[in-house]
């Protein structure tokens, strides 16, 4: 009778968790559902130029995404105004490249973003006080994920002298890839317009011993670059090559090396391209 009585209470307490539709464990504790946070991109914050001055146009914000860069067309009156101010500023100035055009004119360059640092960068621009719309044009072509923001100012500011000169080249990976016998120039021209072309490994050499950072090259992985104005090129074992640039590890031969950064490979296979800007004054 005495073991009976246990085995009776047992029992009970079966029949009660089933009528309740739920079987809690005595030994274990009760673990809620599962959650699944969802992860989001921190906001890019821009102090707003607007807000306490006569702005001609309110800050814009520009997300780089995969595939063709990030465009923007803005119109705007003049006011009467002779000239004002383009504002612009970017999420992280080693791998962004933006370009703007008025009225079809360039009017900010690749080369002044990273120059400028995390500050803003404000640039006089010129307007015609007859005009009743201004086109503003602005492409974003950073590395996927990148922010950039920009404004217009109904003022002009003094022009001040560079701590430092802007560097002298900009590099640009492209998002497509390219076979080895493909037009490389017509890529770089697709994705970052007509100041890009193919780089060259001396444009590479020259541009790092000139202060230009290994991010503002090409940060990882790798790319198809020239060497001495060469691409392709028959090896002997592999086939059909072209030059390339890698920025992880070198691989297969070696052509040539940057310290511990770049290295001057080839591959038979397709590859981005890493592109650089051929002339500062081109619209």
């Amino acid at each position: 009778m005495k073991r009976l009585l246990p085995i009776l209470v047992m029992a009970l307490l079966s029949l009660s968790a089933c009528d309740s539709g739920t079987l809690v464990s005595p030994l274990e504790p009760e673990v809620g559902e599962p959650s699944f946070a969802k992860v989001e991109l921190a906001e890019f914050l821009v102090d707003d130029p607007c807000s306490d001055s006569n702005c001609l146009y309110p800050v814009v914000t520009m997300t780089r995404l995969k595939g063709a860069p990030a465009i923007k067309v803005v119109r705007f009156e003049s006011g009467g105004l002779e000239g004002a101010v383009l504002g612009v500023q970017v999420s992280d100035p080693k791998t962004t490249t933006v370009k703007a055009w008025l009225n079809g004119v360039t009017v900010l360059l690749p080369s002044a973003i990273p120059h400028s640092g995390e500050n803003p960068l404000r640039l006089n621009i010129p307007l015609d006080p007859l005009e009743t719309e201004n086109v503003l044009t602005v492409r974003l072509s950073a590395k996927p994920g990148n922010w950039a923001a920009f404004w217009v100012e109904g003022e002009v500011v003094a022009p001040t002298k560079p701590e430092d000169p802007a560097p002298s080249v900009v590099f640009d990976v492209t998002e497509a890839v390219a076979a080895p016998t493909d037009d490389m120039n017509s890529a770089c021209v697709a994705e970052f317009g007509a100041d890009f072309g193919v780089a060259d490994w001396n444009e590479v050499v020259a541009a790092v011993a000139g202060g230009t950072l290994k991010e503002q090259i090409l940060s990882s992985g790798t790319a198809f670059v020239l060497q001495d104005g060469v691409g392709t090129f028959i090896d002997f074992v592999s086939g059909l090559q072209h030059y390339m640039l890698s920025a992880t590890v070198s691989t297969g031969t070696t052509y040539g090396t940057i310290g511990t950064d770049f290295w001057l490979n080839a591959s038979p296979g397709s590859q981005p391209v890493l592109c650089i800007s051929t002339s500062e004054g081109s619209s």
